[in-house]
C-alpha cells in the first residue's frame, strides 16, 4: 500500500505541474480546445472555482477561468491552433467558451474590464466561431486582428501603453459588432467603433491608436507541431488523473465492504 500511495502522489504532482491547479474530483467533460499561457509579464492571476492562483508560462486554462492582470501585468494566451490574445494590464477576461468541435473550435471571451488584443491567423470555417463580448456589445470574427476595450471610469484615468478607451479597433480584416438592442455594424481594417449612449459610432482609427495596434507585429501563435505536442501532453495528464480517481474509488469500495 505504501508503494501504491507513493505512485499516486507522484502522478498527482505531475498533473498539478501541468495544469496549475490540483483537481478535487473526477469529471467527465466534453473536449475543450487548448488554452495556454505563452508569455507572462508581471503579476497575472487566474480565478477558478473561487480560488486564485498566480499564472506562469505554459499553464493550461479551462472553460470559465477568469484571467486577471495587475497594473504591471500582461499575458499572451494561445487559444486553439489559430488564435492568440494579449490581455493588457489591469484587465479581467473570462474564458466563457472553449468548445472543441469537429475540425475546429468555438471560442467566446467575456471582457469584464480592460483591453485585449486578438489575432486570428487563419480564417475560421463552417461553424467555427470566435467572439468577444461585454455586457453591452459582442464582436464576432472569422479571421482578423482587432482590439476590444471595456474600461470603467477609474480605468479611464489610467495611462499606460496598451489600454484603449472602450470600443472595438480593427487592425486587419473585419469584425461584426452588435449591441444588446440589436444594432449591427461591420468594422473594417483601419476603423473603430464606440458605444455612444445606446448607439454605435464608427470612425477612422486615430494615429495614437494605430501606434498601439503595432502590438500585433509581435503577437504570434505557436508553431502547429508545438501546439499538437502540448495538446497531447495535456490529454495524457487528464487521462492519468482519471485513472488515479478510479483506482482510489475502487480502494474505498473494498475498504467499506
Amino acid at each position: 500500500m505504501k508503494v501504491a500511495k507513493t505512485g499516486i502522489l507522484s502522478l498527482l504532482a505531475l498533473l498539478v505541474g501541468i495544469s496549475g491547479f490540483p483537481q478535487v474530483q473526477a469529471k467527465k467533460k466534453s473536449k475543450e480546445t487548448l488554452a495556454v499561457a505563452l508569455l507572462v509579464i508581471g503579476k497575472v492571476d487566474v480565478l477558478r472555482n473561487g480560488r486564485k492562483k498566480r499564472v506562469k508560462t505554459k499553464m493550461f486554462f479551462e472553460k470559465n477561468d477568469t484571467i486577471i492582470t495587475s497594473r504591471n501585468g500582461k499575458i499572451n494566451l494561445q487559444i486553439g491552433p489559430k488564435a492568440v490574445i494579449r490581455v493588457a494590464p489591469n484587465s479581467m477576461v473570462q474564458l466563457s467558451k472553449l468548445a472543441e468541435i469537429k475540425r475546429g473550435e468555438q471560442i467566446e471571451l467575456t471582457l469584464k474590464k480592460g483591453t485585449i488584443y486578438s489575432k486570428i491567423v487563419r480564417k475560421l470555417k463552417g461553424n467555427e466561431a470566435f467572439r468577444v463580448r461585454t455586457r453591452t456589445i459582442v464582436a464576432a470574427v472569422r479571421g482578423t486582428e482587432f482590439a476590444f476595450s471595456n474600461l470603467n471610469m477609474d480605468q479611464d484615468k489610467i495611462k499606460d501603453e496598451e489600454n484603449l478607451s472602450s470600443g472595438v479597433y480593427v487592425n486587419e480584416g473585419k469584425v461584426k459588432v452588435e449591441t444588446n438592442s440589436g444594432e449591427k455594424v461591420d468594422v473594417s481594417a483601419g476603423e473603430e467603433v464606440r458605444l455612444t449612449g445606446a448607439k454605435l459610432k464608427k470612425q477612422i482609427l486615430e494615429a495614437f491608436v494605430k501606434r498601439k495596434l503595432e502590438i500585433f507585429k509581435n503577437l504570434d501563435v505557436m508553431k502547429e507541431q508545438n501546439y499538437k505536442m502540448l495538446k497531447a501532453q495535456k490529454e495524457r495528464g487528464q487521462k492519468a488523473l482519471q485513472k488515479i480517481f478510479e483506482r482510489n474509488k475502487q480502494l474505498r469500495e473494498k475498504m467499506n465492504k
